[in-house]
């Protein structure tokens, strides 16, 4: 599981806390109370979607095509020219070959295995090894939206019910001008789970990072609140 972290800092100290009862306002999808753990272990296992993500910093991607998994989701990523960035689903719509092997042709990539060319709308451009083909002009690879922002490339992850991604915003300690910035990347091997767990847990650092991480001069005991709220 790849993790990027961006970071950015002022010389003052800024504490935040959000109560149980607020964080519910901050991700206001219907809730389905029919789901059953068998619908709901699924998608932690290949992550929460219908959110953006930061998938690479920028530096990652140049103009040869780059094959990535995110969200247990194989994507082709490259570059054009100009810079512009387009993802796909690294599979080319003929035999499955993965488009990241293939060539870069600007707004397109071509598979390497017979040269059909994929745009980065998901649509096939042409096929160069058979005229006429009734593949081209059909619209069968998935496409990302993407944005490239703060040093990083972030795709939305969507479901076929919330195709149409939200704005990408940022909280003011990572898009404010009196904030310095840093992208730092790690490759943690375990499911992303843990690694969520453990950056939110920073009761921990004061332990575990005692003799290496200025965490370590921070408190070693914490107060901890609850609240329960009953369905409707």
């Amino acid at each position: 599981w790849s993790v990027l972290f961006g970071r950015r800092c002022r010389r003052r100290r800024v504490v935040s806390t959000i109560r149980p009862s607020e964080a519910s306002e901050l991700y206001k999808e219907p809730v389905d109370n029919n789901l059953s753990p068998d619908d709901i272990e699924p998608r932690f296992e290949t992550g929460l979607l219908n959110l953006w993500y930061p998938v690479l910093p920028s530096w990652a991607l140049s103009n040869q095509p780059l094959g990535i998994t995110r969200l247990s989701q194989n994507i082709a990523l490259w570059r054009e020219k100009d810079g512009t960035v387009h993802a796909i689903e690294d599979r080319c719509p003929h035999r499955g070959a993965r488009l990241s092997l293939g060539w870069n042709l600007g707004d397109r990539l071509a598979c390497w295995y017979h040269g059909i060319e994929v745009n980065g709308e998901g649509k096939v451009e042409s096929v160069p090894a058979i005229e006429n083909c009734s593949m081209e002009g059909q619209h069968t690879t998935r496409a990302y939206r993407v944005k490239e922002v703060h040093d990083a490339i972030f795709l939305y992850f969507g479901d076929d019910a919330h195709a149409e991604s939200p704005e990408l915003e940022f909280p003011e300690q990572l898009a404010g001008e009196e904030f310095g910035h840093q992208l730092c990347t790690a490759t943690w091997k375990c499911n992303y789970r843990y690694a969520v767990d453990n950056v939110m847990d920073p009761m921990h650092g004061a332990y575990l990072h005692s003799q290496s991480h200025s965490m370590a001069f921070g408190d070693k005991t914490a107060k901890c609140e609850f609240a329960t709220q009953m369905p409707g």
